[in-house]
């Protein structure tokens, strides 16, 4: 079979090379150009036949993008509603200890601000300072699943607290 083939494309190619050739040398012949114009042309045509073909790839792309960009700022926004609008106190504790988030209604409790707690590790300022031992333990061995706590305004005032910790993937 590739006897065949080579026997039928041959011809062909040896015949396109010499109508190419000929070609070439009839257009030289009647319009003379030098190679900086030839080789700006070529180029130019390579550019617009990428172009159509890159183009509609980039736009698609671009849009694949958008649509990505909105849909995860519509994601973020209903995620922070969620965590700013719940009938109670709601914190959220990074994977290094560090509180990373807190809603106006834990802010209305304890009377610290965001500046105050943002950011800080255990044993945190609203833990009861005759308790923060105890506190610490149970934190650290991960043992405080649904419990009742003491907590403490930052005015000093203790107050009860019925407290639930989930984990929240990523």
């Amino acid at each position: 079979i590739r006897a065949r083939l080579l026997r039928s494309f041959l011809p062909l190619a040896v015949g396109a090379v010499l109508v190419e050739s000929l070609a070439l040398q009839t257009l030289d012949s009647l319009y003379p150009v030098n190679e900086a114009l030839t080789i700006s042309i070529i180029a130019l045509v390579l550019a617009a036949l990428i172009g159509t073909i890159v183009y509609p790839i980039a736009e698609g792309i671009s849009l694949k993008l958008e649509k990505a960009q909105f849909d995860l700022q519509q994601t973020n926004e209903f995620n922070r509603s969620l965590l700013d609008n719940p009938p109670h106190p709601i914190m959220v504790i990074n994977h290094d200890d560090s509180i990373v988030y807190f809603n106006s209604d834990f802010s209305k409790v304890t009377g610290f601000t965001p500046g105050e707690i943002i950011g800080s590790k255990p044993p945190f300022a609203y833990w009861p300072k005759d308790r923060r031992e105890n506190y610490s333990l149970d934190y650290k061995n991960q043992d405080i699943s649904a419990c009742e706590r003491f907590f403490q305004k930052k005015n000093g005032e203790t107050f009860w607290v019925d407290l639930t910790v989930n984990a929240v993937s990523e």
